[in-house]
């Protein structure tokens, strides 16, 4: 939760979020675009490999401002 809140446009949205859906759109929203590590030990020996289209932060944000114009029906 605190990775989400980190990112300061999905703060302001769900903020601005009427009802659970809204809150569960912008939460697809962020997941569709991030690369998520499951908690662990982490062997400094394995490489992970980089993914084949690295979304941007752009493309976010601005599904993200989306997502609150229409939340906020302007």
């Amino acid at each position: 939760m605190a990775t989400l809140m980190s990112d300061e446009v999905f703060h302001d949205v769900a903020y601005k979020a009427h009802n659970r859906n809204h809150l569960l759109a912008a939460v697809d929203e962020f997941l569709d675009v991030v690369t998520v590590l499951p908690p662990g030990e982490w062997d400094p020996t394995i490489r992970i490999e980089p993914p084949a289209a690295i979304p941007s932060q752009v493309s976010l944000h601005s599904n993200l401002h989306r997502l609150c114009v229409i939340i906020n029906g302007f």
